[in-house]
């Protein structure tokens, strides 16, 4: 029923000639929709190109889902940003995500995260990698890298592509305060601005996951997920948020209550029949 129902939020778009305008393939999308949670985000990296016949619309050809924990507000990712060949003749986009409800601006909690990215990678102050050390692939231009929202309206999804302003990645930089903590200390919707975005049934793009066939989804393991983790991708489509590779402690654990013995099991049949 979502997928029947997209919408794409305008309100507040700016004029054609300022900005960029994304183009979402609508096999990336149905696909990321059908993998999420209502109440827990979802998060993956956005690359694609700009198109051939203008190069102010960049279109999205390619969405990779990093390993991530997420809540109903936030999601944590890791440092490392994905690296494979296939993205090295791509261009980093930004960043999507799912949210339960629809916010008429950017939260506190993107703004900060798309700024920390930024910081970590070089792209403002100069540096031609992460502060750990970890190799990336092509700097995110901070005038094309977006955050894109997919909320969960009822029986429906609605779209919005925002884009960070120069103040807004300052503050995100230096925003120290918890997750949930409401009115941040110079927080505004002067921070951001919102993007025009357009669906696309006619161009097509892939997933790239965890490679080995590791899970992407850590909710149920977090403790194993840290922000320094290293990790490798390959093309793939990303398995639903509650897959069982994603929590093989919940099989284990069904296998051991419901585990008993045998003989006891046909002894009991036995005297049902008798």
């Amino acid at each position: 029923m979502r997928l029947d129902r997209i919408y794409v939020s305008t309100d507040g778009v700016p004029e054609l000639d300022a900005g960029y305008t994304y183009v979402m393939p609508k096999n990336i999308l149905k696909r990321f929709i059908t993998i999420g949670d209502l109440r827990t985000q979802v998060a993956g990296m956005l690359y694609g190109r700009s198109s051939p016949d203008d190069k102010d619309v960049k279109e999205i050809v390619c969405c990779v889902l990093v390993p991530q924990t997420g809540t109903h507000q936030s999601v944590s990712l890791p440092h490392l940003l994905p690296t494979h060949e296939y993205l090295d003749d791509l261009e980093p986009l930004g960043w999507m995500h799912t949210q339960p409800r629809e916010l008429p601006y950017l939260a506190p909690e993107d703004v900060t995260m798309h700024a920390k990215i930024i910081q970590r990678q070089g792209s403002i102050g100069g540096g031609d990698g992460n502060n750990d050390g970890s190799p990336t692939n092509v700097l995110w231009d901070p005038d094309a890298a977006m955050v894109l929202t997919c909320s969960f309206t009822p029986a429906s999804c609605t779209l919005a592509a925002w884009k960070p302003t120069a103040e807004g990645l300052e503050w995100g930089q230096s925003n120290n305060t918890r997750v949930g903590e409401p009115d941040p200390p110079g927080f505004s919707k002067a921070l951001f601005e919102k993007q025009s975005l357009l669906l696309s049934d006619r161009l097509q793009g892939f997933f790239m996951v965890p490679d080995g066939g590791r899970s992407w989804n850590y909710n149920f393991r977090g403790i194993e997920h840290q922000a320094s983790m290293r990790y490798g991708v390959e093309l793939g489509n990303p398995l639903e948020f509650y897959d069982e590779l994603h929590r093989p402690n919940h099989f284990l654990n069904f296998g051991e209550e419901t585990g008993g013995n045998d003989s006891d099991d046909r002894l009991d049949i036995e005297d049902w029949l008798q």
